[in-house]
């Protein structure tokens, strides 16, 4: 089984607003391998009566962009894992994966 915290090129870039340093993450939310999408399969249906013939398989997702308060990368990488164990991510039927930028 995946770890569904996957291995990521995390890079930082710190925007400093009033003595703050702000790091910014986006997490991407996607089903794993193996579990049906039904979303996915409507898109594809509605891509399909728009006239966009040949799309054979969509997979839908969620993306979440995130401003944390820290100076700290490691913080930062560790306080967005979290949030995507607790609350982000349903880790039985799907992945995510970060990138701080």
């Amino acid at each position: 089984m995946r770890n569904a915290f996957r291995a990521c090129n995390f890079k930082i870039e710190a925007e400093f607003q009033q003595d703050k340093t702000v790091i910014k993450a986006r997490v991407t939310v996607t089903l794993k391998n193996g579990v049906l999408d039904p979303q996915g399969k409507a898109i594809v249906g509605a891509l399909d009566s728009l006239g966009f013939e040949g799309v054979n398989s969509v997979r839908q997702g969620k993306v979440f962009d995130v401003e944390l308060d820290t100076k700290d990368k490691n913080e930062a990488e560790a306080r967005i894992k979290a949030m995507c164990d607790k609350l982000l991510a349903n880790t039985v039927i799907e992945d995510y994966s970060v990138e701080i930028a």
